[in-house]
């Protein structure tokens, strides 16, 4: 089976070329990552999430062999597990009352 489907990202620079590429030669049992769990936690404890992210991408075997969009996805996928958001909503009365 091979991909070979058109590519419509923003980034990309012609939206004509298809991809032809894919990732089924990397090796995905998690081997790729240089990071240990602890090296991992200890970074999260003093860095930034933008930094965690960045340094997950630096230190992966696979990621510069990937293709643009598995590097986008791959990125997004970080981005979601050690970024934190917060949304801070305006309190109702009901909710006021429950808290005091």
């Amino acid at each position: 089976w091979s991909r070979s489907a058109p590519c419509n990202l923003v980034s990309s620079g012609s939206a004509d070329s298809e991809v032809t590429e894919n990732n089924q030669h990397l090796a995905q049992d998690g081997s790729a990552q240089a990071l240990t769990p602890l090296e991992l936690k200890d970074l999260k404890s003093r860095c930034s999430g933008a930094e965690v992210v960045e340094a997950l991408t630096a230190n992966s075997a696979t990621f510069a062999s990937k293709t643009r969009f598995s590097k986008e996805k791959y990125i997004k996928k970080k981005q979601l597990r050690h970024l934190q958001q917060v949304t801070v909503l305006r309190p109702t009365v009901m909710e006021l009352c429950e808290t005091y």
